[in-house]
């Protein structure tokens, strides 16, 4: 009954600042103000307004809450924080990956106000096109994050590296849970192979806790390495229809997780600089951000905590295969082209292509490498050259 009146008076405080803009800037900060100073009737009422707040409070929140557990030896809660930080961190980038994806996909689509561009203007009507098209994503879909919160590059670096496992894995160790103890500290391993102490840490709870590799979880692991290991797993047990059904799968996720992960380096803070002109400032902030994109693939290219050089082209390779073995010559020859993009010089594939064009079902046909494989090497190529020369051209920037 209490909670009752409470909501219904929140609701008729809402209705009161309903005329303020809700862009403004005072907004959030006038409505937080009121709330606050508002008494409820029993003490009761304003627990449930305290609950209420710290429900909402972010990841970074929550993250320098299990800090201060950490240092505060009060294991229990370091472990609830640093779990909490995590979940609510994977909710903020699923959803913001997916806000500067789907806007990346209506700037593609937009047509230009004007069919005339002076100036590369379309560009930045694109630009701007897709800022707008960001903004109003974050206002719907992260409602309980601060319309101006930005991710600043010193926790941006924490997660993404997994520094909070370093916390955490000693909180799961001294609450003698030793399974979880060298899970953590495997996890922050995999996301920092340097990180010595992680892995001093792992080696100890192993052997305290009798555990075996096999034990071992990587609590952050890409979403595509289980359809590919299921697909390798088929594969040698010639499954080959059930084999091209895993790799399928695992070649559009790898491709969605790392355009994730270059969409993540859109979000938050970019390098600061006191540059002189425009010019300059856009030139190094594209930079920076270019520079962040191209690690991505080697990021996501992580398989039961081992980094490889070249999972597109070993999916193609396995597909060409799986398809060849199921009589189906004309999606073989397409994935065989699509590994020799990344292999140009593996000798074998090429002789399959020349097999694969002397069949009646394939000579003639104008065939090449499968779309997203093309668009996924030559982006990269024409990125990594690009900034080669910037390197070689304009060191000074």
């Amino acid at each position: 009954m209490h909670c009752r009146k409470l909501f219904n008076s929140l609701f008729l405080l809402f209705a009161a600042v309903a005329q303020i803009s809700a862009d403004s800037i005072t907004f959030k900060d006038y409505l937080i103000n009121e709330i606050l100073q508002w008494k409820p009737d029993v003490v009761k009422a304003s627990n449930d307004i305290k609950d209420e707040i710290i429900e909402r409070k972010s990841f970074l929140d929550y993250y320098n809450a299990g800090v201060e557990s950490y240092l505060a030896n009060d294991w229990e809660s370091c472990i609830e924080n640093i779990e909490r930080s995590i979940e609510l961190f994977k909710d903020y980038y699923e959803t913001l990956t997916f806000c500067h994806i789907s806007c990346e996909f209506k700037r593609r689509v937009h047509k230009p106000w004007y069919k005339w561009d002076f100036e590369q203007r379309q560009f930045f009507e694109e630009f701007l096109i897709k800022t707008a098209c960001i903004e109003n994503c974050r206002r719907q879909q992260l409602k309980d994050i601060p319309k101006w919160f930005v991710l600043g590059l010193e926790f941006k670096s924490k997660f993404m590296k997994r520094e909070h496992y370093n916390y955490l894995n000693i909180c799961y160790y001294k609450r003698n849970n030793y399974q979880m103890a060298a899970s953590t500290a495997y996890t922050a391993l995999i996301g920092d192979v340097t990180n010595t102490l992680a892995r001093q840490n792992l080696e100890f709870y192993m052997e305290k806790g009798n555990l075996v590799v096999k034990d071992l979880v990587d609590l952050q692991a890409k979403q595509f390495s289980l359809p590919y290991v299921k697909g390798l797993e088929s594969y040698k047990q010639e499954k080959y229809i059930s084999a091209i059904e895993h790799f399928e799968n695992a070649l559009i996720t790898f491709i969605r997780e790392v355009d994730q992960c270059r969409s993540f380096c859109d979000d938050g803070e970019q390098l600061k600089n006191n540059l002189p002109d425009y010019y300059m400032i856009t030139a190094n902030a594209y930079l920076f951000n270019l520079r962040c994109k191209l690690n991505c693939t080697m990021r996501t290219q992580v398989v039961r905590g081992l980094y490889y050089t070249d999972i597109m082209p070993s999916i193609y390779e396995h597909l060409q295969h799986s398809y060849f073995k199921t009589n189906d010559n004309l999606n073989a020859v397409k994935a065989a082209l699509s590994f020799l993009l990344f292999s140009p010089h593996e000798e074998y594939m090429r002789e399959n292509v020349e097999k694969y064009f002397k069949l009646p079902e394939i000579t003639g046909k104008n065939l090449k490498a499968r779309a997203e494989a093309e668009e996924f090497y030559y982006r990269n190529h024409y990125e990594l050259k690009m900034l080669n020369k910037i390197d070689e051209k304009f060191n000074a920037i």
